[in-house]
């Protein structure tokens, strides 16, 4: 199982500022579930993310960013603020998320930040 591509956080406090996380692909996004392309935080933690950059991000669920755990309903919780997430993809069967996907309901906090969505050539 490959999850958080670029960034995997789990059971940690962590903090990313002025930082750019970009075309982190998966190269088995097209078959399997697996969460997070950018960034994937799972179980019991505090993600800050400011004045960054999440882009060209691609995995099965939540391209860009995942946040929570489909199995258990530990609480994370994720502040994003002054951020711009675009360009980013999810491919699977159920595909959701391109910027963000969540699971059993984790604190989100979304202020001042910019959604760009590329459209799917068909």
């Amino acid at each position: 199982m490959t999850t958080g591509i670029g960034v995997y956080f789990r059971y940690c406090n962590t903090h990313i500022n002025n930082s750019i996380i970009y075309n982190n692909i998966n190269p088995n996004a097209y078959s399997d579930y697996l969460p997070g392309g950018g960034i994937y935080c799972e179980l019991e933690n505090t993600l800050t993310i400011e004045n960054s950059v999440i882009c060209y991000n691609t995995n099965s669920f939540g391209g860009g960013i995942c946040v929570g755990d489909y199995n258990n309903t530990t609480s994370t919780e994720v502040t994003i603020s002054n951020c711009i997430i675009f360009g980013n993809s999810c491919w699977w069967r159920y595909p959701r998320g391109g910027g963000i996907a969540t699971f059993n309901e984790p604190i989100l906090s979304v202020n001042n930040t910019l959604f760009w969505i590329i459209p799917l050539k068909t």
